[in-house]
């Protein structure tokens, strides 16, 4: 990914996390299993390290490689 790629999606993901119901979104995601990010199921990982992330972030695997790398 391209550098100017992977500043933007960082950015973009800050200003998701930044948003002032991003509590209330956390909360809402992790009851219903679902990704804070794209809203999409959030039950299979295919390591513990992404359930990991998860569990601390409410962001799915998916979105966890598309904006974390």
């Amino acid at each position: 990914m391209k550098r100017e790629v992977q500043v933007a999606k960082f950015d973009e993901l800050i200003s998701i996390l930044s948003k002032h119901d991003h509590g209330q979104a956390y909360t809402i995601a992790k009851a219903n299993k679902t990704c804070i990010i794209c809203k999409q199921e959030a039950i299979k990982f295919t390591s513990s390290l992404a359930k990991f992330e998860y569990n601390n972030s409410a962001i799915c695997e998916i979105c966890q490689i598309e904006y974390l790398g």
